[in-house]
């Protein structure tokens, strides 16, 4: 993968990227796994049953998807920070999402963010964004330093269009994560949202090893492979 302006993008895969093959990537016995946005624990319970022996941290800020994960009663390998992982530490406005209430009665809650919708508003018009509230925000950095977190072998971040707040407030964590999958959009769903060229940028010590529509998985060069 080449630096600065001249960066490659690799084509879309249309092989997707299961648990399986996470699994595939963490050869280490006690691995870490951070996953941020976790929502209702659907990913983080593929995570713990395919990554045996893993000890997995998740972030979820939204109260509605809070109380569907804890209803999942994990093991105390498996836990919850209630709080989102921003830029800063403190508090943040959380742009809750609704809509779709045909099948979500408390409304849908996968699309809430840290960033203001922008075009998401265009594009998926049945989600709807009425209500703010204020959550706990804390950066990746400071809650690895706080817990004792060393090498990270695997970050699952599907954080709404605040992926550049992830990078900025977690560059010692970054340089430490063996692999980084994200969410990345081009056309700016949420105020502030980078493309993925811009991420790449930020990312110089990691190389791109598949991208998938609308996700992309990292691997840190400093790592071997």
């Amino acid at each position: 993968m080449v630096s600065g302006d001249n960066l490659e993008i690799p084509s879309v895969s249309t092989d997707p990227l299961t648990y399986e093959k996470i699994s595939g990537l963490i050869s280490r016995q006690e691995s870490v796994i951070l996953e941020i946005g976790a929502n209702n624990g659907s990913a983080s319970l593929g995570l713990y049953r395919s990554v045996l022996g893993a000890k997995i941290y998740c972030f979820e800020p939204d109260p509605r998807a809070i109380q569907k994960w804890l209803k999942r009663k994990f093991p105390d390998s498996v836990q919850l920070s209630q709080v989102a992982i921003g830029s800063v530490n403190g508090r943040a406005t959380f742009y809750m999402s609704d809509g779709l209430e045909e099948k979500h009665p408390e409304g849908w809650d996968k699309s809430g963010s840290i960033r203001p919708p922008k075009r998401h508003l265009e594009r998926h018009p049945a989600i709807k964004f009425n209500r703010t509230i204020d959550v706990d925000v804390m950066t990746l950095d400071s809650w690895a330093n706080a817990n004792n977190i060393d090498i990270v072998d695997f970050i699952w971040a599907d954080t709404q269009g605040a992926e550049v707040d992830l990078i900025q407030g977690g560059r010692e964590v970054l340089a430490r994560t063996r692999y980084f999958y994200t969410e990345y959009r081009d056309n700016e769903l949420y105020e502030g949202q980078r493309p993925l060229r811009e991420l790449m940028k930020m990312l110089p010590e990691f190389e791109i090893l598949s991208r998938y529509p609308g996700d992309v998985l990292f691997r840190n060069r400093a790592f071997p492979a």
